[in-house]
């Protein structure tokens, strides 16, 4: 049986996915070489015309507006002359969030939210800040392609601030689960996808059925993340739409923090403990005016210990007939001020021996 084709152009695949207005249909577009596309068709006769109307009209202005790396990009829309259908096209992305978290579940909340969480946020908060809301985050509108980037996708029902008129709502085909349950007058519009975000982290990395929002604070309790990062998804899916972060780009800005913050602590600091030659400790009570080997030691660290850091490299000897054994585990630290020539204690290797010491010139500066 031959394909049917949308305007003569696009031949679509037998058995769409059915969505609530639309079929979703695998295609080819015979105008840039058989290229493999989406073509979402609205549904006449099932669902109200205006309504459907309404839907393809909000889909088609916030893609047309949201140009981003991680929103599936519309390439044409229009009627079909042959049924009458709107219909979008889009790229071609080859399953959801679904199929992908079945396939290659998360490991813990870090690789979750580099894989996940962190690119539908970056794309929900470029929504936010040009106006534009959502509405029905979930994971089956996060698409996968074929190169693994998500994006988000299906604004179907999404409100865009500086087009549209309240005079038709699509509140009716929200997903349950995923929508905050105060009436939307607008008072709390962005916090609305907020809540949605945080309801799909704690289906993503917890086995609670999320089927109710009474079902939420159990997934809060099994969500296992840093404390400060389960306060901010608790905050999220309030039940209070006022105590959520106030839109997308602010709840980005808190995770972001938080994600610095814990990787810099992740760099283990160990304990280290400089033992000063007879001959270095002399030169340095000579040269500082200081007879008390414990202030020569402080002045020394408080050189090393400074807020840039120390520098650190292979002690170059000048006199090469130093055999190999001799060279092992020397090196040269910089400070602010002085650089030192240390070597590594074999016995026990968080103490640094130091032999010498001399100013530090810019040509010295690694």
């Amino acid at each position: 049986m031959p394909p049917r084709f949308i305007n003569d152009r696009y031949a679509l695949s037998p058995n769409p996915r059915s969505g609530g207005m639309a079929d979703v249909y695998r295609a080819r577009d015979y105008n840039q070489e058989e290229r493999l596309v989406v073509v979402k068709e609205f549904k006449n006769g099932q669902i109200e015309a205006d309504f459907l109307a309404e839907s393809f009209r909000r889909e088609t202005l916030a893609l047309q507006e949201l140009k981003h790396p991680r929103i599936v990009e519309l390439l044409d829309s229009g009627k079909d002359e042959t049924t009458g259908n709107y219909f979008l096209v889009l790229e071609w992305m080859e399953k959801d969030l679904t199929t992908l978290l079945k396939e290659s579940p998360p490991e813990d909340w870090d690789s979750f939210w580099k894989a996940i969480a962190l690119p539908t946020l970056e794309a929900l908060a470029f929504s936010h800040n040009r106006g534009i809301i959502h509405r029905d985050i979930k994971p089956s509108n996060i698409l996968v392609g074929s190169d693994g980037k998500l994006k988000l996708a299906d604004f179907g029902i999404s409100k865009l601030k500086r087009y549209l008129e309240p005079n038709i709502t699509l509140k009716d085909f929200v997903s349950r689960t995923f929508t905050p349950p105060e009436f939307d007058d607008g008072s709390y519009t962005y916090t609305r996808d907020v809540f949605s975000f945080g309801v799909l982290v704690l289906k993503c990395l917890t086995n609670i059925e999320l089927t109710e929002h009474n079902n939420i604070p159990s997934a809060l309790k099994a969500f296992n993340a840093p404390s400060e990062i389960v306060e901010v998804i608790e905050r999220a899916v309030s039940l209070d739409p006022a105590e959520r972060q106030h839109n997308a780009d602010v709840l980005l800005a808190e995770i972001n923090a938080i994600q610095r913050k814990t990787k810099t602590g992740e760099i283990k600091k160990r304990p280290c403990f400089i033992e000063l030659t007879p001959r270095c400790l002399e030169r340095l009570r000579n040269e500082l005016k200081i007879s008390s080997e414990v202030e020569i030691k402080n002045l020394i660290l408080e050189d090393i210990n400074n807020e840039s850091g120390c520098g650190i490299r292979p002690f170059k000897f000048k006199d090469d007939t130093n055999d190999a054994a001799s060279r092992e585990d020397h090196y040269e630290i910089y400070g602010i001020s002085y650089r030192y020539h240390i070597k590594i204690d074999q016995n026990q290797r968080q103490h640094l021996s130091l032999f010498c010491h001399s100013p530090k010139s810019t040509s010295n500066k690694k």
